[in-house]
């Protein structure tokens, strides 16, 4: 998966969605915007997220 187009076309998170995932580890999450698709996609999934955000994400 290309992460960088499928943020910029909004498709991201349910592509990640799609993969019926138990657990997701996001260890290249870089902008709030990117960390914040991938919680919405996946929230109610009983998919178990876990992010690595990088410093500037959580200003």
């Amino acid at each position: 998966m290309d992460r960088e187009a499928l943020e910029r076309a909004g498709t991201f998170g349910k592509d990640i969605r799609s993969l019926k995932p138990d657990i997701v580890i996001d260890m290249i999450c870089f902008t709030k915007p990117s960390a914040e698709m991938l919680v919405k996609a996946l929230s109610g999934q009983g998919v178990n997220l876990r992010q690595m955000p990088n410093y500037f994400v959580s200003l």
